[in-house]
């Protein structure tokens, strides 16, 4: 451009400004020293609602409403006023003649919103927020709260239908399809809410999250085994996730022979990442099991699977406690004992464990360790042994 245009264009930009510029200085020089006055008056109302001088300021701003024109900003503070004092009634009154005087006021209508859920007023709520929605049509936030109201009262179809118009306005997002899917189950829809957060895992096909949330969806509706390919695709992703392994280690539990069942068990039971407690729960069944059938092949694979549990937590009582109760019961009391005694250097709150050991102690007759661990037992939990120790050291 040339210095020619370049001043040319700046003369065009400032003639059409200055009499923008000059009518704006009129509308200024036309305020009132009344109108100054009426705001220095609401300034100081404010002042003194934050120095904690709440009757003073609603007495001044009560006196500003009879001697001014009808004023929304007025009205609304006069609402709030009497709001924090809990006097309901002329909150309400100042709030319906500033919602009147200004309905498309975006603060007012949104406190508006607050009152009439703090009252339980949903209805009242849901009207007032539909017409946010005329003034933002892009703001999440209110179609999100009118979803809550339904969702509370159980109008599922409605919260439905304000997420759809939320879509339409604002546009798709993960957040917003979790929640419709989230609806579709409470409905009891599980088809709709399974292929809903479908189209998410389509969109992002490595992200895991995704996958386990359809999985806690289906196993909290009874229907774990439609969960197996969502739980394959999470190995896919994350081979060492513990939760996708255990929960198709549940799902094939009843396919193959035992064998197989614990040959499957095995990486989750050595894995020390893996908490203990879910390998426990699903040892213990065969564990009492064996307690009670004495099946010395059950008895050996138990065995096995321990062995690597106390090598995985060599520092956890409960591994070792467990794999005392398997060596007990398959008759290798020398090595249980040696098991009940690790795990009471680690955790002596179990009385049961100090009872396992000096069963163990009496079978093997080492009456001088059972002695010395009836007294330890006797010291820790203050208690006599039990009767039928006494009988056999006498």
């Amino acid at each position: 451009m040339t210095i020619r245009k370049r001043i040319l264009f700046i003369h065009l930009i400032w003639s059409m400004m200055i009499p923008k510029l000059i009518h704006s200085q009129a509308i200024d020089s036309r305020k009132t020293e009344e109108d100054v006055k009426i705001e220095d008056q609401f300034i100081a109302a404010k002042l003194l609602v934050t120095s904690g001088k709440k009757p003073e300021a609603i007495k001044l701003l009560d006196s500003l409403r009879r001697v001014t024109p009808p004023s929304a900003s007025i009205h609304f503070e006069l609402a709030k006023l009497y709001h924090s004092n809990r006097d309901i009634n002329q909150a309400e009154s100042n709030l319906k003649a500033a919602v009147q005087l200004e309905p498309d006021n975006i603060w007012l209508r949104k406190w508006e919103v607050s009152f009439a859920r703090e009252l339980g007023r949903n209805s009242e709520a849901v009207k007032t927020l539909q017409h946010l929605i005329t003034l933002q049509p892009k703001d999440s936030e209110t179609y999100d709260q009118i979803v809550q109201i339904y969702l509370k009262s159980e109008e599922y179809s409605k919260a439905l239908q304000i997420l759809e118009l939320k879509e339409k306005n604002v546009g798709w997002s993960v957040g917003n399809t979790i929640m419709r899917a989230e609806i579709l189950d409470a409905s009891g829809k599980l088809n709709e809410c399974i292929g809903t957060l479908k189209t998410i895992t389509a969109k992002y096909p490595l992200e895991k999250k995704y996958y386990v949330l359809i999985v806690k969806i289906l196993h909290a509706n009874d229907k774990i085994t439609e969960s197996e390919s969502y739980l394959k695709k999470i190995l896919e992703i994350d081979p060492y996730d513990n939760d996708a392994k255990l929960g198709l280690l549940l799902l094939n539990k009843g396919k193959g022979t035992r064998d197989d069942y614990f040959a499957s068990l095995m990486p989750l039971i050595s894995n020390g990442d893996a908490p203990i407690d879910i390998k426990i729960k699903e040892l213990m069944p065969y564990v009492q099991k064996h307690a009670v059938t004495a099946d010395t092949i059950l008895g050996n694979q138990l065995i096995s699977v321990c062995d690597k549990l106390v090598i995985a937590h060599p520092d956890d009582a409960k591994s070792h406690a467990v794999y005392g109760d398997v060596l007990k019961n398959n008759g290798n009391y020398v090595a249980a004992i040696r098991q009940y005694e690790k795990t009471l250097s680690l955790n002596k709150k179990n009385y049961a464990v100090w009872e396992q050991l000096m069963f163990c102690q009496m079978f093997t007759q080492d009456f001088e360790a059972l002695v010395a661990t009836s007294s330890n037992a006797i010291d820790f939990f203050q208690i006599k042994p039990c009767p039928i120790i006494l009988h056999r050291l006498l």
